[in-house]
């Protein structure tokens, strides 16, 4: 009778399964940070281009009125100078998830 019940204990010990990750931590483990901290780049992308867009804006109308030819050029400057530095950052952010995706595909291709 020991065997027995030591046999079904072994049974259910094997049946036993654990609970799966949610999304959520899925994406922590794939991305290796919270979902919300890797689009934060998605957001600052969108900042960015609303800064852009006044900087261009404010072009136009120095532009209309006659403005001073320096102030164009400061201003297309600073432009320049924005959308240079946050396509590094968020160049860079992109290839480090890229490359925390492509090593998830990579691990999920070599355990099946």
């Amino acid at each position: 009778m020991t065997t027995n019940v030591t046999t079904t204990r072994a049974a259910r010990a094997q049946t036993i399964t654990l609970p799966s990750p949610s999304p959520i931590e899925a994406a922590k483990t794939v991305l290796g940070r919270h979902p919300k901290d890797a689009i934060l780049y998605a957001e600052i992308g969108h900042e960015t281009l609303d800064w852009l867009e006044a900087v261009f804006h404010a072009i136009e109308v120095l532009h209309e009125k006659g403005g001073g030819e320096i102030h164009i050029k400061r201003l297309a400057g600073l432009g320049r100078y924005v959308s240079s530095d946050m396509s590094n950052h968020i160049g860079a952010e992109y290839d480090k998830m890229a490359e925390a995706i492509e090593a998830a595909e990579a691990q999920e291709g070599g355990a099946a």
